[in-house]
């Protein structure tokens, strides 16, 4: 491991091409010598009757270290007889070295439990991946640091997770600020590939980011747009749009006055506040009996129950975050009716049902979803299928991999834990796949955008949450100007 590394690689290589096709046992070991080092090969038989092969390395009178998988390593059971087969090259960066794969999350605050939900998503997405063998061989490790919601505390810790803790690439941040914030610098500056399950400001489109910086979500500009065409076809040609008071908030309240052709009132909502009553007051002075809720529950159920005294509203309309059974649940005669617009996973209709089904064994029948769950599988399935195929633990190459998993050609692999297994030994045997995500197609664009995804009309009835109608979108953000 120490001395002339390329020797090893090219000696293995060869033992391993020369062993392949004849080495049958379960564990069979073959060892070397080589200019006082010790190498050896060993191949273990599959359960489909292949044979998997692995390299181990040790120093002088040293412990064996452990078997590196390349990630090419597998001989089908149907494979050609006195076809040479060759591995991947091993790379010095893999010897003995799991994938660590890091997450910005929220774990304090009053966002602490969408956090904790949407890191359910991820968690499941490394449950599936080691469940069909880890990357490069081995466990893939989830290290997870709490940003609350400060765009400052979202950098220091995607520092730590690369300087500090290693990881190689990162789920997250979870919000929009604190994306840009990592995306303007940690992101860049280590070569770190970083991607949003939950980022979805416009402006992130136009990140100077190097292209380090991707998210599966959809853009607001989407849901703003189909949100302005619901309000119209309901017929309001007067509203109040009450936003949440940052990048978010005001992105979204743009993009929706950009698409809305009635009269509009705008009402800013401080999230650093507790109560909206003046803010509920000035709505309802407009004259407009329907308020745009661009907010998140923190700001709503405050908002709503101070406009509940009033009695001048007599409908809501709601983006993505607010499709949650306890915001219906704290003010159920003044939201009975209300109807809203969301991202839903409906793209692969393969895996319909497993996803939910693998979710509910894992964390519990009663456990809810987050709004983002299955945008934080993704973007994890994503990042580690793309160091799989890259083969290293170099950001930069595992970034140069993510459209190639996502992106046709290549053989489809639904989100799921069959579908994650099959393009895990896809991958391995050297063939390209296009990876089908829980919540969108993952086919992104020159800015790290998603493309393609489903988005739904949905209302609160009867104590629960019904979908009126889905459709899928297609959408092309702006561009951030060339380099």
């Amino acid at each position: 491991m120490h001395r002339d590394g390329n020797s090893h690689v090219k000696l293995a290589l060869a033992l391993l091409a020369g062993t392949l096709l004849g080495a049958l046992a379960l564990g069979f070991t073959l060892s070397s010598d080589h200019g006082g080092e010790d190498m050896r090969v060993s191949i273990r038989r599959l359960a489909d009757g292949g044979n998997e092969v692995a390299v181990q390395f040790r120093g002088p009178d040293g412990p064996w270290g452990e078997r590196v998988v390349p990630a090419l390593s597998v001989q089908p059971p149907d494979a050609e007889t006195g076809k040479w087969l060759n591995s991947s090259a091993i790379g010095a960066d893999l010897r003995g070295a799991p994938m660590r794969l890091g997450m910005l999350s929220i774990r304090s605050g009053p966002f602490a439990e969408l956090g904790r939900l949407t890191e359910h998503g991820v968690e499941l997405a490394v449950a599936h991946v080691n469940a069909a063998g880890g990357v490069w061989g081995r466990p893939v490790e989830l290290v997870i640091e709490d940003t609350g919601h400060d765009a400052d505390a979202a950098v220091g810790h995607a520092r730590r997770l690369v300087s500090e803790r290693g990881v190689h690439a990162i789920v997250g941040p979870l919000t929009s600020t604190g994306v840009i914030a990592v995306g303007e610098s940690v992101a860049p500056e280590f070569g770190v590939p970083v991607v949003s399950p939950s980022a979805s400001s416009p402006a992130i489109s136009l990140l100077d980011d190097h292209d380090y910086v991707f998210r599966t979500i959809i853009s607001d500009a989407a849901q703003a747009d189909v949100l302005a065409q619901l309000a119209e076809e309901e017929g309001y040609d007067r509203v109040a749009v009450a936003y949440r008071d940052d990048l978010w908030g005001r992105s979204l309240h743009d993009h929706f006055l950009g698409h809305y052709h009635g009269e509009a009132a705008s009402i800013a909502l401080d999230p650093d506040q507790d109560e909206y009553g003046a803010e509920a007051v000035a709505a309802a002075a407009h004259g407009a009996r329907v308020v745009v809720m661009l907010t998140v529950p923190h700001e709503t159920i405050p908002f709503l129950t101070a406009a509940a005294g009033l009695d001048a509203f007599d409908a809501y309309l709601f983006e993505h975050s607010n499709k949650r059974i306890d915001v219906y649940e704290r003010l159920p005669e003044e939201l009975e009716g209300a109807e809203g617009v969301a991202y839903v996973g409906r793209h692969v209709t393969e895996a319909e049902g497993h996803w939910e089904a693998d979710y509910h064994a894992m964390f519990g029948a009663e456990e809810p979803f987050s709004p983002w769950a299955r945008e934080a599988y993704d973007a994890a399935v994503a990042l580690m299928l793309a160091a799989e195929r890259a083969g290293s633990t170099d950001g930069t190459l595992i970034r140069n991999s993510l459209r190639a998993i996502g992106d046709p050609p290549g053989i489809r692999f639904p989100a799921s834990s069959e579908g994650v297994a099959g393009a895990l030994r896809a991958l391995r045997n050297g063939i390209e796949i296009d990876l089908d995500g829980e919540a969108t197609t993952l086919d992104w664009g020159p800015n790290g955008d998603v493309l393609a995804g489903h988005m739904e009309y949905w209302q609160f009835r009867d104590g629960e949450i019904v979908s009126i109608r889905d459709f899928e979108i297609r959408f092309e953000p702006e561009s951030a100007a060339a380099e």
